[in-house]
């Protein structure tokens, strides 16, 4: 299974992605910021980026940004609750920036593990 970190500012979320896709098998480790998932990420890298996309010290637009310009091209799946609200350009704009699969908050199990399967490459 993959080595995956999750990236958002509400601790709810946060959580259940990161049980959703430990039940699943994946190794997950979380952040509670933008900076804090570049750090970990730095650290220890990973095989596919989660993140929120609003959040206060560092946008999921400047972490996906500084993704890119640090090292191999991560998989990243950008996720945006402002969708509900109307705003599709939030997620297209993520596209822009090289996110993989865009997901609307709230999103269901099958959802996640779908842009998730996507997201990966297939096993050789």
């Amino acid at each position: 299974m993959a080595r995956i970190l999750v990236v958002d500012d509400d601790e709810h979320v946060r959580r259940v992605t990161v049980r959703m896709l430990a039940e699943a098998g994946h190794e997950v480790r979380d952040a509670a910021s933008g900076a804090l998932g570049l750090r970990l990420w730095r650290n220890g890298g990973a095989d596919l980026v989660v993140t929120d996309i609003s959040m206060p010290d560092m946008t999921g637009f400047e972490l996906i940004t500084e993704l890119r310009v640090a090292g191999p091209m991560v998989p990243v799946i950008a996720m945006s609750g402002t969708v509900v609200m109307g705003d599709l350009e939030v997620l297209r704009r993520t596209e822009l920036l090289g996110a993989v699969h865009p997901l609307a908050k709230p999103f269901s199990l099958d959802q996640l593990m779908a842009a998730v399967a996507a997201a990966l490459p297939a096993p050789a």
